[in-house]
């Protein structure tokens, strides 16, 4: 699940796969196929419409430009998860201590973190398969939570950087990997105990008649299947912003096909379409509120 917090910044790309210098490598596009820069504002858009053109097919995955007028600081731990999807112990413990919101990469074998706050050193940003940055870059985002840390963007524990930078600036030390428990599993189950209080909401609010319908796989009046499984999502996310219960409705309705769970590096259809009805809801909150402001 992208944080929130990122959402409301106009700063999204999408990517694609190219072979660039005979190196496999993940290169920012517009989403009408221009290159993005990542010091280019003009070439950004919000993360709906970036989302958008990822279902659409238009890129292999979403991206994040980070600006020195922003707050945010994104850290990378390459090759950190062996072939059995277990993290590296060293890095886990790492990332813990930043105490802020953290995902798989797209490939599996890698995590990132985003956090708040100023860069504390500057002597080298890159080594020792760590990398950070607050300024003229992007980071692949896939909402693949890792399990542990929190849910969205946090200013960054105390003291938790210097050590990350202490290991960028150290040569890296030979010998075997030892991983934790911890796996990289998307999420893809469902595990909450109010669906059924949810479901009854959707059923007998305002929008019942609406919501039934689509249940019932009845596309009629929307311009495509896609479409009107945006809509039901927006319709249950009305009454929860937990996305485990709006993907496990949606599962179960007809609109439901394979495509919702086929996508690419670890983003599906299904979780791109619930994040997005997630920010629609948190987005008209906060007008909401807003607007109350102003009266």
């Amino acid at each position: 699940m992208i944080p929130k917090l990122l959402t409301t910044y106009k700063q999204w790309v999408i990517w694609r796969y190219e072979v660039v210098n005979d190196r496999r490598t993940k290169v920012p596009y517009t989403t009408d196929g221009r290159k993005a820069s990542t010091i280019n504002p003009a070439t950004w858009c919000d993360y709906d419409t970036a989302c958008c053109a990822v279902v659409a097919g238009k890129g292999d995955g979403l991206g994040f430009v980070f600006t020195k007028n922003d707050p945010f600081i994104g850290i990378d731990w390459d090759h950190c998860i062996n072939a059995n999807g277990l993290i590296n112990t060293e890095v886990y413990n790492e990332v813990k201590a930043v105490d802020s919101y953290a995902e798989f990469s797209p490939s599996g074998t890698g995590i990132h973190v985003i956090c708040m706050g100023t860069i504390p050193r500057l002597d080298r940003c890159r080594g020792n398969d760590r990398e950070i940055y607050n300024r003229g870059r992007f980071f692949t985002m896939t909402g693949n939570h890792v399990e542990g840390t929190p849910d969205d963007v946090k200013y960054y524990a105390y003291e938790s950087l210097d050590k990350i930078f202490d290991k960028i600036v150290t040569k890296k030390e030979e010998g075997v990997v030892k991983p934790t428990a911890f796996k990289y599993t998307p999420i893809t189950t469902f595990s909450s105990a109010n669906t059924e209080e949810v479901f009854k909401k959707c059923t007998e609010g305002k929008n019942k008649l609406k919501f039934k319908k689509l249940l019932s796989g009845n596309i009629e009046g929307y311009p495509s299947h896609s479409e009107a499984d945006m809509a039901l999502c927006n319709l249950i996310a009305v009454e929860t912003d937990n996305p485990l219960v709006i993907d496990y409705i949606f599962r179960h309705s007809k609109l439901m096909r394979d495509k919702w769970d086929k996508g690419r590096n670890g983003v599906s259809y299904g979780s791109l379409t619930v994040q997005s009805a997630i920010h629609s809801r948190f987005m008209y909150s906060l007008r909401d509120i807003l607007e109350a402001e102003d009266d």
